[in-house]
């Protein structure tokens, strides 16, 4: 599929979902103000060794 970077969203108040996305091996890129509360992005890469 080409897909090189993945992103996930949730409430930063949503500890569990975040915990689980780090857990994942996902890194918070940025927080962000959306659907009135702080929302966590998250991503993760696809090693250059395998693109």
């Amino acid at each position: 599929m080409g897909i090189v970077k993945l992103l996930a969203e949730t409430q930063t108040a949503n500890v569990s979902s975040c915990n689980l996305l780090e857990r994942l091996g996902m890194k918070l890129e940025r927080k962000v103000q959306r659907f009135g509360s702080e929302q966590g992005i998250f991503s993760i890469e696809k090693p250059s060794s395998l693109n």
